[in-house]
């Protein structure tokens, strides 16, 4: 149900859950399936899978944030994407699911004392998350864009793994990233959120908070601009006796600081700097008519994972504007290109802030390290390498002005040096750690289970908790991480 903002644009409720993503959907969902009186406020509308269009224009109007331009600032810039609409960027991303490496949760542990995070803790739920969202392999023969990945990492000896996809009855149409048609992608709006609104929950949507109003220690009103149907904005003001702000490694740190609220928050940005190489094959791949392949190489993990990016017309003549003078009239090959990625784990740390007098703007910088430099070096070599060992005939990176690549030791030299950075285009859709969890206060913004230091009514439980740079797709660990933490926070409820 849509809740009704009453004359006074005044209402109250139990709990406040702010932001819809992986970690906003699960908090609400849980907490309405308590019983709990939960509203869930959201700056994006909802959609349907019927909703959505077949269009990347139209799709990414619709569910990306400031239409997918959003830079992460710095030395490159880095292009950033995240969706803003009810289900957040599980809306936008390929559903593949990852859970927390036993060696990050022993490292998060151990560097941050957070309570009661083991693998043996987080293990129920993994599998509970592995159950409800269907999590599960690529069915029936493997298509060519999947294939040729595995079958690279396998002519070289490197260690390469299918992903398992939160995923039910998908047929392959490959629109996962301007949202599924279908509805088989199992984001948040059909699987959380869906059964969270029957128990329920109230949805706010449209409306972006603006501010938190605290009194001590304790937030006692926040406030949002709604945006109508009708274009014409209206001032909210909600009271809730929790708040759980769930927006996203940018907006949370953002929302919390432009409160006033600022001990280690948005102090400690981390994400996975990628570079991408488009390969024209010798063959035809039709990637555009298949799904993101789901096939990873971690052979140089956890510094470096190479793996499959999603393929269409735009994205590839995106992909291929660095390379445009050679590159454009390989267009019409379309049906033989394929494009991969190669991530690393940043090395560095980030910020995040926001204009005090912009209802809309936050921004982020990064600047990238030397070792960022050098992983990505080797990682464009590396996947460059993976390309040819599958029969590629040229390769085009994602760097200004650069030539094609048209064997093998061309992109074998970047082993020994330094791309341009200044040239690479360099993205990232993976961002966390801006508001790290842990016991020691002089490092982290809340405790081990998302409870804002020195607030006895606000938490956060998103990406923004994760220690470090995870070097995996972060879905799995956003929603074991929350699940771990609204049952503690159950727990230890007082009714």
């Amino acid at each position: 149900m849509i809740s009704k903002v009453n004359s006074t644009n005044t209402f109250e409720t139990d709990v406040l859950v702010i932001g819809s993503g992986a970690g906003g959907a699960v908090t609400a969902s849980v907490l309405a399936k308590k019983g709990i009186d939960v509203t869930l406020i959201e700056e994006g509308s909802h959609y349907s899978p019927a909703d959505h269009s077949p269009y990347s224009s139209i799709g990414m109007a619709k569910l990306y944030r400031q239409h997918g331009v959003t830079p992460i600032l710095g030395k490159p810039s880095i292009a950033f994407v995240e969706g803003c609409c009810v289900g957040g960027s599980t809306e936008i991303n390929s559903g593949l699911f990852h859970r927390t490496p036993d060696e990050t949760i022993e490292n998060w542990q151990r560097t941050s004392d957070i309570a009661e995070f083991t693998h043996d803790n987080m293990e129920p739920y993994f599998k509970e998350l592995e159950k409800k969202l269907n999590i599960s392999y690529l069915d029936g023969v493997l298509p060519k864009s999947s294939e040729i990945i595995k079958s690279g990492a396998e002519s070289l000896g490197w260690k390469c793994v299918e992903v398992p996809r939160a995923q039910k009855n998908c047929t392959g149409i490959n629109l996962c990233s301007i949202g599924c048609p279908m509805g088989a992608k199992q984001s948040m709006s059909v699987t959380y959120i869906a059964e969270g609104l029957k128990n329920g929950i109230k949805l706010i949507q449209r409306s972006k908070v603006v501010k938190l109003e605290t009194e001590k220690n304790r937030i006692h009103t926040v406030n949002a601009i709604s945006n109508g149907d009708n274009g014409k904005q209206k001032f909210l003001r909600i009271k809730a006796n929790d708040i759980f702000v769930c927006c996203g490694a940018i907006q949370t740190p953002a929302l919390l600081r432009k409160s006033g609220l600022k001990r280690n928050i948005g102090e400690n940005l981390k994400l996975h700097p990628t570079i991408k190489i488009t390969a024209l094959m010798n063959e035809e791949v039709n990637a555009i008519q298949s799904t993101v392949p789901v096939f990873q190489v971690f052979e140089f993990a956890p510094e470096i994972v190479i793996g499959g990016s999603v393929f269409s017309l735009p994205y590839t003549a995106t992909g291929l504007s660095d390379c445009w003078g050679e590159a454009q009239e390989k267009m019409e090959l379309w049906n033989r290109m394929v494009t991969y990625y190669a991530l690393v784990r940043s090395s560095g740390k980030g910020k995040v802030r926001a204009f005090p007098s912009a209802e809309n703007y936050a921004f982020s910088y990064y600047k990238t390290t030397k070792k960022d430099h050098r992983n990505l070096s080797i990682g464009l070599a590396r996947l460059g390498q993976l390309f040819f060992a599958a029969g590629a005939k040229e390769l085009y990176p994602t760097i200004s002005g650069h030539p094609p690549f048209k064997k093998v030791d061309e992109c074998l030299v970047y082993l020994e040096k330094n791309i341009p950075l200044k040239r690479s285009g360099l993205l990232t859709i993976h961002i966390f750690s801006s508001c790290p969890m842990g016991e020691n206060k002089n490092i982290s913004a809340t405790n081990s289970f998302g409870k804002v230091w020195d607030y006895d009514n606000l938490y956060i439980n998103d990406a923004s908790l994760f220690v470090d740079a995870l070097g995996v797709n972060p879905q799995g660990t956003i929603m074991a991480i929350a699940l771990r933490n609204i049952n503690h926070y159950l727990s230890n409820r007082k009714n």
